[in-house]
């Protein structure tokens, strides 16, 4: 007969899961059986009413006992491992190795292979009749109280259980099941404390996690409200900047209009370029007329077949000349031709560029700024007053002076005051060198002048240049005029008879009286124009002219005799034989 004929077939899951209900159905059973059985059905409810009282601890602790013991019944030689399991009462298996609170996780199938344990019922208890009522205790023999008996021996702790594959497995599979076990009830305790461990720390960090996501909206809800509030201080600030840059823009137009629209001129920056003026005359004339003085006879005799040959130059010159009298007298004393021909450049200059509106040029526009002019000083309401006017004045000049038309007008008016200023001096000049001659009394004389002009007529104080010789013409002869001596002071002296040397009577000691001024100081003539200023205020306040450069004036100082010596010891002058035809004294009547 099989093993497992007559046995039922009970699942290890299916034990697991009801390990106290089969204690209670065998315990029943015998007590309605057996009534010798009493004290020990007594003796079990005590035992479990202790057991389930005991920790979680002792049942840890007896577990590990029972593992012990196991390992030790493992070690039984296999013959009584074989006698064992041909007992009739077959493998005990011990339900409390599957008790549910020592496995607390579910076994993968994967790791552990389905096995079904057998437990030795007789077959009477397994096929009788399923109601309790029919089934006969007398018809259960004595063989299954034994096994009752060993469910009893299962509740103590030195309990072993044995177990026997259904698979008939020798004790190699059985050890084998035995480590596996062991081995899943050590993972399971592991995973259980890494488990437990890790779900409390899943616990911490879901409390730190909703404390950051609860900083995180606090903080968000900061920031939108200060994003909220810059927002609305850039906007704020933006306005404002727009309204504080049109209050700016307002004010800078507002000063703008105060001010002047050029820089004003000072007498210090006008007198310089004077001075540069006359500098760059006088180095032009002293290098053209170089070939001339350089040996006095040779250039007696060239000038003298010139003024034969050229006629008509030499009688314009002689005829601009006579226009002023001072330099008729001038050529008169030695050593006095290049300051003779400086003072013809400048006089010329003076009249046809510094003492005319726009060199004499864009008449029709010079006479509607005149008229305007005096429109706004006369017909005007309010009535404009000087400064003003002179003001508006300058600005008219300058937008007349700045209009790209004007440039060809400017170019012209210096061509023909060239030309015109080379004829005069052109008995001085060799014919194959009047180009020359032009280009140079142009680059020298004419265009700097211009520019000079130029900038003292858009100034709104007014700069101008006078000339007084103090000699004049009295029918034919030279009258020196007594107001000389009067204004000396005022005038910039060269004394001829000591090489040029300034004469300064405040230098003078001791001081001549002035019956030795006028019985010792001659006026030879005057070569430079002297530069002034009126300074224009507000409310038609005009200052009285002031003195920028004086006039220069070239003075004989000494007695008499000095200046009768000097002059009869000196060559004559080319200019002097140029205007004389027949060389004259002093004495034959040109001076009275």
């Amino acid at each position: 007969m099989s093993p497992d004929k007559g046995q039922g077939t009970i699942p290890l899951d299916g034990m697991r899961s009801r390990p106290s209900n089969g204690h209670a159905v065998l315990r029943k059973e015998r007590k309605s059986t057996k009534s010798g059985d009493k004290d020990k059905e007594t003796k079990d409810k005590d035992k479990d009413k202790d057991r389930d009282e005991e920790p979680r601890e002792r049942a840890k602790d007896s577990r590990k006992e029972k593992e012990k013991e196991t390992d030790k019944t493992d070690d039984k030689p296999r013959e009584e491992q074989e006698h064992k399991d041909d007992a009739p009462g077959g493998r005990e298996v011990d339900l409390l190795d599957f008790d549910a609170d020592e496995v607390t996780e579910s076994v993968t199938p994967d790791l552990v292979p389905t096995r079904r344990y057998n437990l030795n019922v007789p077959a009477p208890f397994l096929e009788g009749p399923s109601s309790d009522d029919e089934f006969d205790m007398t018809q259960i023999p004595g063989s299954i109280y034994a096994s009752a008996e060993s469910f009893d021996s299962m509740e103590s702790e030195s309990f072993t259980p044995r177990r026997r594959l259904s698979n008939g497995g020798g004790p190699r599979d059985e050890a084998r099941d035995q480590a596996q076990l062991k081995q899943l009830r050590d993972t399971a305790i592991r995973l259980t404390v890494e488990k437990e461990s890790a779900e409390r720390e899943a616990a911490r960090a879901m409390q730190h996690l909703q404390e950051l996501k609860h900083l995180l909206n606090s903080d968000m809800e900061e920031i939108a409200k200060d994003a909220d509030s810059l927002g609305q201080e850039i906007n704020r600030l933006k306005e404002e900047n727009r309204l504080l840059r049109e209050e700016l823009n307002d004010a800078q137009s507002h000063i703008f209009s105060l001010q002047p629209y050029r820089k004003d001129l000072t007498p210090e920056e006008v007198g310089r370029q004077y001075d540069d003026l006359v500098e760059q005359v006088q180095d032009w004339v002293q290098k053209f007329m170089d070939p001339w003085l350089d040996d006095y006879e040779a250039g007696i005799e060239a000038l003298a077949t010139s003024a034969r040959k050229q006629s008509g130059e030499a009688a314009k010159f002689r005829k601009t000349l006579q226009k002023y009298p001072d330099l008729v007298h001038g050529c008169m004393f030695p050593e006095t031709d290049e300051d003779i021909i400086v003072a013809i450049i400048m006089r010329y200059l003076n009249d046809h560029i510094f003492q005319k509106v726009l060199y004499g040029s864009a008449q029709q526009y010079t006479e509607m700024v005149s008229f305007i002019e005096t429109q706004m000083q006369t017909a005007v309401e309010p009535k404009r007053d000087l400064f003003a006017v002179r003001t508006w004045t300058a600005e008219s000049y300058n937008a007349l002076m700045s209009a790209p038309q004007f440039k060809g007008v400017r170019t012209r008016r210096s061509r023909d005051m060239t030309l015109d200023l080379a004829d005069i001096l052109r008995i001085f000049c060799k014919k194959d060198k009047f180009t020359w001659f032009c280009q140079n009394m142009e680059d020298n004389c004419v265009k700097p002048a211009m520019a000079l002009y130029e900038k003292i007529q858009v100034s709104t104080n007014h700069f101008y240049l006078d000339i007084q010789p103090y000699i004049a013409w009295s029918g034919s002869r030279l009258s020196l005029s007594p107001e000389f001596v009067e204004s000396v002071d005022k005038l910039d002296c060269r004394n001829i008879l000591q090489n040029r040397k300034a004469f300064n009577m405040a230098k003078l000691d001791p001081q001549p009286t002035k019956k030795e001024l006028y019985l010792n100081l001659l006026n030879v003539c005057t070569v430079v124009p002297a530069l002034y200023i009126r300074q224009i205020g507000q409310r038609d306040a005009i200052k009285a002219p002031a003195v920028v450069r004086k006039q220069q004036m070239l003075v004989a100082w000494g007695p008499e005799e000095k200046r009768d010596k000097f002059t009869e010891e000196g060559d004559p002058s080319l200019v002097s034989l140029l205007f004389f035809p027949k060389s004259r004294k002093r004495g034959d009547g040109w001076l009275g």
